[in-house]
C-alpha cells in the first residue's frame, strides 16, 4: 500500500443552480478543487468514475472526503413502499459508482484505489478514462432541478436539443419519447448509461 498523503477534509455540495462546490474544512495542502469548472492554476484536474463494492457508495464517499479527495456522489430522492406507508429515501443515482476529481500525480490514484470499499477507477487498457466536466455539470443540474430522474443503459437515440425554459434551461441532450412521456437524456459515456429528466416538448428547441 502506498503511504498516506497529507490531505485535508472537504465536502461536496450542489447548489440550487446545480453547480458542484467543494467546501474546505481546513486550509488545503493537496487535492483541493473549487466550484465545478474551476481549476487550480498549477494543473488541470479531471473527474473520474469510481466503482465501489456492493452498497458501499456512501462509505467510500465519506472515506474519500475524509482524506481531502474531491468526491461527488450523485443522490436522488425516491419513494419506496413499505408494508404500512410510503417513505422517501435518498439513494445513489448510479448504484455502485461515484466520481472523484484528480490531478496528474500517480499518488492520487493510488490513494483512491487503496480506499476501503473501492473496486477500481474506470478506464481502459491505457489507464483511467476521465468523465467530461459538462457531463458532471449536467447531472448535478438535473438533480438540483428536483424533477424525477431515471437511468437507462446505453446511448439513447433522439434529436439533439437544448432546453430553453424551466429549471434545466441551457442544458443540452437528446429528446426522447418513452411510453408516451417526453424526456431529456444526458449520456455518461464511461458508465454506458443515460440520465433521463422529464421535460415538456414546448420547453426544448433543436440544437
Amino acid at each position: 500500500m502506498q503511504p498516506a498523503l497529507q490531505w485535508t477534509r472537504t465536502e461536496v455540495k450542489a447548489d440550487s443552480a446545480g453547480v458542484v462546490h467543494v467546501v474546505s474544512k481546513q486550509s488545503m495542502s493537496a487535492g483541493a478543487c473549487g466550484a465545478l469548472g474551476e481549476e487550480r492554476q498549477s494543473e488541470v484536474r479531471k473527474w473520474y468514475a469510481v466503482q465501489t463494492f456492493g452498497c458501499r457508495e456512501r462509505v467510500v464517499d465519506k472515506l474519500l472526503r475524509g482524506q481531502g479527495i474531491c468526491s461527488y456522489l450523485p443522490l436522488i430522492h425516491q419513494k419506496r413502499r413499505w408494508s404500512d406507508r410510503i417513505k422517501t429515501i435518498e439513494t445513489p443515482l448510479f448504484p455502485g459508482y461515484l466520481f472523484v476529481k484528480l490531478g496528474s500525480k500517480p499518488e492520487e490514484y493510488w490513494q483512491v484505489n487503496d480506499t476501503r470499499g473501492v473496486s477500481s477507477i474506470l478506464g481502459d487498457e491505457r489507464g483511467p478514462v476521465s468523465v467530461g466536466e459538462e457531463e458532471i455539470q449536467a447531472v448535478a443540474r438535473m438533480i438540483a432541478g428536483g424533477a424525477p430522474l431515471g437511468v437507462v443503459g446505453g446511448l439513447q437515440e433522439g434529436q439533439s436539443v437544448r432546453v430553453k425554459a424551466g429549471l434545466l434551461k441551457g442544458l443540452e441532450g437528446r429528446f426522447l419519447c418513452l411510453e408516451g412521456r417526453d424526456y431529456l437524456a444526458i449520456h455518461v459515456a464511461i458508465l454506458g448509461r443515460s440520465v433521463l429528466a422529464s421535460v415538456k416538448c414546448c420547453d426544448v428547441e433543436p440544437n
